[in-house]
C-alpha cells in the first residue's frame, strides 16, 4: 500500500460487525483515494470465527454518496487460496477498485465462505453485517463494579489482566472478557480458556453488586479499625507523655533533694570549720600566752598562781610552796 501522504481516506471504520451464524466477522473497512493515480478503492478486514481454517469467501460491495444514495454496486469479490486460522485477521491489503467518484462510503455483504474441509456457508438472506461485537471497556462500563470482577478473578486464581472488556452473552455466541468471540456451544474461551459458566456467574450485575457491597463493608471495617488503632495510639502517646512529665518531675525533685543534701553537708562542714577556727583562735590568743608566761616563770624555779578567791599569791619552789600576803 502506498504511503499515507499519497492516500486520502474518505471513510474509515474500525468496528467488529457480525451477521447471524456467519463464520467470519468484519473488523474494519476503508474508502480511500489514491492521489497519484486519482483512483478510488475500498479495503475490508475480516476475522475467522470458526474452528476450521477459511479457504475462500465471496462478498458484494455497495457504494454510497454523501447523501447515502447508492451510486455503485460491485458484486462477487472473491478471495481464494486462503488458509486462515481462527481469530486471525486478513484481507486489508487488497484493494477493491471503485469507479464512481461520488462514492463516499461503502458497505459489504458476505455471500458465502468455504473452509478447508469443503464445507460451504451461504448468506441466504442477503443481509449485511449488522450486529456489533464491540465491547465496553471493563474499567468504564458499570463503573466500579467491574473492578470488583478483577478482585473475584484474583481470589479464583485466574489471571484477571487478560480481561479488558465487559463479557457479553447472547443466544448464539458469547464474548469473553479478553475480547474473543466464542460460539454458544463452546464452554471455554478459545483464546484465554476461562470457563463460560464461571465467567457468566461472576460477571453478573448481581454478583458484582454483592461484591461491591462486600468491598465497601470491608473498607468501612478497615476504616473503623484504623480509627480505633489511631485512638489507641493517641492514648498510648498521651500516657507516654504523662509518664515523661512524671519522670521529669521526679528527676527535678531528686535534683532538689540532692542540692539540699549537698547544701546541708556544706553548711555542716562550714559550721565545723567555724567551730574549729574559733577553737584555734581561742587557743592562739588565750591559752598560748598564759602557757608562755607559765613557762617563763618556771625557768627561775618559781611558779606563780593567782587565786581568784583571795588576794594571795602562791609561790612554788621546786616542789615546795608557801603562801604570801600581797
Amino acid at each position: 500500500m502506498l504511503s499515507e501522504n499519497k492516500i486520502k481516506i474518505l471513510e474509515e471504520k474500525s468496528i467488529h460487525l457480525w451477521f447471524d451464524d456467519s463464520p467470519i466477522a468484519l473488523c474494519a473497512s476503508m474508502l480511500a483515494l489514491d492521489i497519484d493515480k486519482a483512483e478510488l478503492f475500498a479495503s475490508v478486514k475480516f476475522i475467522n470465527l470458526q474452528n476450521t481454517n477459511i479457504r475462500s469467501l465471496t462478498f458484494d460491495v455497495y457504494c454510497y454518496d454523501a447523501q447515502r444514495n447508492q451510486v455503485e454496486y460491485i458484486p462477487d469479490i472473491t478471495y481464494n487460496s486462503l488458509d486462515v486460522a481462527r481469530n486471525i485477521e486478513f484481507g486489508y491489503k487488497r484493494r477493491i477498485p471503485v469507479q464512481n467518484p461520488q462514492a463516499r462510503s461503502v458497505e459489504f455483504i458476505l455471500k458465502q465462505t468455504t473452509d478447508i474441509s469443503g464445507n460451504l456457508w451461504k448468506n441466504n438472506w442477503g443481509l449485511p453485517f449488522n450486529t456489533s461485537l464491540e465491547q465496553q471497556s471493563i474499567f468504564t462500563f458499570q463503573g466500579n463494579l467491574n473492578r470488583q470482577f478483577i478482585d473475584i478473578c484474583a481470589r479464583s486464581h485466574i489471571d484477571g489482566t487478560v480481561f479488558s472488556f465487559q463479557p457479553e452473552f447472547e443466544d448464539k455466541y458469547w464474548l469473553c472478557g479478553c475480547g474473543c468471540f466464542n460460539w454458544n456451544i463452546e464452554q471455554e474461551c478459545f483464546n484465554c480458556g476461562v470457563g463460560k459458566s464461571w465467567l457468566k456467574r461472576n460477571s453478573s450485575l448481581e454478583v458484582l453488586q454483592k461484591q461491591s457491597n462486600f468491598a465497601e463493608q470491608q473498607k468501612t471495617e478497615i476504616q473503623e479499625k484504623y480509627s480505633d488503632f489511631r485512638q489507641f495510639n493517641k492514648n498510648q502517646e498521651d500516657e507516654m507523655a504523662e509518664f515523661e512529665n512524671r519522670k521529669k518531675e521526679y528527676q527535678k525533685q531528686l535534683k532538689k533533694q540532692k542540692f539540699q543534701k549537698t547544701f546541708g553537708s556544706i553548711a555542716l562542714i562550714v559550721l565545723i570549720l567555724a567551730v574549729a577556727a574559733a577553737a584555734v583562735y581561742g587557743i592562739i590568743f588565750f591559752v598560748v600566752p598564759r602557757f608562755q608566761n607559765t613557762a617563763a616563770a618556771s625557768d627561775f624555779g618559781v611558779y606563780k598562781y593567782q587565786s581568784y578567791e583571795s588576794s594571795e599569791d602562791i609561790f612554788f619552789y621546786e616542789g615546795f610552796f608557801e603562801r604570801r600576803e600581797i
